[in-house]
């Protein structure tokens, strides 16, 4: 097969030059594993993110930090959360059901931290209310910690 010389001349002047056998399908190859390579890291890029977003998610969700449920007492820990406001209140609860809550909070860590926490709260709120409420507030956290 002959080229004319008009067009060989047309392909020099253009700058395309012959290449050797393979140089094309070695291109194509360097250019479909530079394209893998860069999907891969793409994909790795968004799992490493993704990763670190539920660590980071179990960490401050408290999911490591929250007690296992403690059985102290006859009472868990959730109940004795849900009864201890009540307690601090006054109000009037059954008397097995106000003993295991004292019995699980002498027990349990954890309760004793929320105790303290709802007495500090009522001591600042104290703080903050008119002297007529003090006093009965005091006399509340006396009859708590009594209760106790």
């Amino acid at each position: 097969m002959t080229t004319e010389p008009s067009a060989q001349k047309t392909f020099e002047s253009e700058g395309w030059v012959d290449v050797p056998p393979g140089m094309l399908s070695a291109c194509a190859q360097r250019k479909r594993r530079r394209t893998r390579l860069r999907q891969a890291t793409a994909v790795a890029g968004l799992v490493a993110i993704f990763a670190v977003g539920i660590g980071f998610g179990v960490t401050a969700s408290d999911y490591w930090s929250r007690p296992s449920e403690m059985n102290f007492g006859g009472i868990t820990c959730r109940e004795v959360q849900e009864l201890l406001p009540k307690v601090a209140a006054m109000e009037k609860l059954p008397a097995e059901q106000l003993a295991k809550v004292h019995a699980h909070v002498a027990q349990c860590p954890h309760c004793q931290r929320m105790r303290e926490k709802m007495m500090s709260r009522q001591r600042i709120s104290a703080v903050q209310r008119p002297s007529g409420t003090q006093q009965a507030t005091a006399a509340l956290n006396k009859n708590f910690v009594a209760s106790l």
